[in-house]
């Protein structure tokens, strides 16, 4: 059982609406629940107030949140925490070092929709302050692969401990997510799992949790929903290959999200079927009546075609360009309108094409000043 689940499922318990309810019946969606309604407690001001003002009376303000909340006082100073906040003990919450206001992205207050730079991904991070971006999304260099005419193609450990810092200060600079494009290779016949090792040290080393489960990109034909894959990469034992993994990483007190549009490229849901029904424990399926969104979630395989479908021409100036369709699907997803997405593996500039065509703004930087040089040439075609 998750650390998290433990508590909510402890503080339910503890609870005086679900304090009777056996164990057997709490899910996984309880710590979604006990969250709501704690940030409901905190997000009313005058709630607020009179929680904090019978601080003393309660033995503390974690004491007397939790029975403003109805929830068990051990899970408290948690989520507080996801808020960034912390009690004091004179009764006051005042946000968590390093945590706070958003702040303005400084390359673009002169009123610029985007902002390009030559600078090595994690300087160029570092200089950024907290919170700046709605989002980071890129794809940077894969293992063992490509060195991009750096002669630094890392492999195994050494990409593993290169990308770590870049994703850690990549989630501070976000509000929200950071999603990362990455794929590792099949060399003599045995599939490397560095990006798995990233995973697991950011999650378990770093502090950082993943959002929504991985994303899974389709390289799909032009007018198929199958895979074309990368031709060749199954070799003379394997399957093909046709689809990359796109994780999702952020700081814990990112999450809820505060933005979100889930149903963008959704479709309208299709009129087929009989009545509605779910089955039951006992097996049985029980009839219950059930209203059609107006868009369906699309979920997270994205089927995007390769190749020559990249959405811009200049895009095959780079030396793996992702389709702009890719880049698209989390700009509308999990940047607000007007908010900016930061990219510190530039490239040719699709996610700031993206953000541009979307009524966002952009940022991003390339170690090379010819991929900045071709990144700036495609944003200055595209009609904001």
């Amino acid at each position: 059982m998750a650390p998290f689940e433990a508590f909510a499922r402890a503080a339910w318990i503890r609870s005086r609406s679900v304090k009777n309810m056996p164990t057997s019946q709490l899910n996984p969606s309880t710590e979604f629940a006990v969250r709501a309604r704690f940030n409901q407690l905190l997000d009313d001001e005058a709630r607020l107030r009179l929680a904090l003002a019978s601080a003393k009376e309660h033995g503390g303000v974690q004491r007397s949140l939790a029975r403003a909340a109805g929830i068990g006082n051990s899970i408290v100073g948690k989520l507080l925490r996801l808020r960034g906040l912390v009690a004091t003990r004179d009764g006051r919450l005042v946000p968590l070092p390093g945590s706070g206001p958003d702040n303005p992205v400084p390359q673009l207050t002169d009123g610029r929709p985007w902002c390009c730079e030559q600078a090595d991904a994690l300087d160029w991070l570092r200089r950024l302050p907290d919170r700046c971006v709605s989002l980071v999304f890129f794809s940077p260099p894969y293992e063992k692969q490509r060195d991009y005419g750096t002669d630094k193609a890392r492999a195994g450990v050494e990409w593993v401990e290169w990308l770590r810092p870049i994703v850690v200060d990549s989630a501070r600079v976000s509000r929200g997510l950071v999603v990362v494009n990455a794929a590792c290779p099949v060399r003599n016949w045995s599939y490397s799992p560095a990006l798995e090792w990233l995973v697991a040290d950011l999650t378990r080393l770093d502090g950082l949790v993943c959002g929504p489960s991985p994303y899974a990109w389709v390289k799909s034909g032009c007018d198929s929903v199958t895979g074309n894959g990368i031709p060749g990469s199954g070799g003379k034992r394997y399957q093909r290959r046709d689809w990359e993994a796109l994780y999702t990483f952020c700081l814990p007190d990112r999450l809820p999200l505060r933005w979100a549009d889930n149903t963008a490229f959704g479709e309208p849901p299709r009129k087929e079927g009989g009545q509605s029904s779910h089955q039951m424990r006992n097996g049985k399926r029980r009839r219950q009546a059930y209203t059609d969104p107006e868009v369906c979630n699309p979920g997270n395989v994205i089927r995007s075609p390769v190749g020559p479908h990249l959405g811009n021409p200049v895009a095959h100036e780079n030396e793996a360009p992702m389709p702009l369709a890719v880049a698209e699907r989390f700009v509308r997803w999990f940047v607000p309108p007007s908010g900016c997405v930061a990219d510190p593996f530039l490239g040719s500039g699709t996610t700031i094409e993206a953000a541009l065509r979307h009524g966002r703004t952009g940022i991003g930087c390339d170690v090379r000043s010819g991929q900045v040089e071709v990144a700036q040439q495609r944003l200055g075609m595209v009609n904001n």
